[in-house]
């Protein structure tokens, strides 16, 4: 996996949550529905490289765009 939303479960009790996506846009769809719901983001991971790297919303936005433009995201 390339991208991980890391998530606060609704509730008293809510533990975290998570949920992989292999491309940026994926990542970015459920990032953006999410903001629609009680579900808080807490973190962006990027894992494309060696080891994670958190990153935020609007840089996510930025990799999602690159990939459309056939870049892949390559920096």
């Amino acid at each position: 996996m390339s991208f991980r939303l890391v998530v606060r479960l609704p509730g008293e009790r809510g533990g975290p949550g998570y949920s992989d996506c292999t491309l940026a846009s994926d990542a970015l769809a459920i990032y953006r529905r999410l903001s629609k719901t009680s579900l808080r983001v807490e973190k962006i991971l990027d894992l494309r490289s060696d080891g994670e790297r958190q990153i935020t919303g609007h840089e996510l936005e930025a990799i999602a765009q690159c990939e459309c433009r056939g870049n892949g995201g390559a920096s």
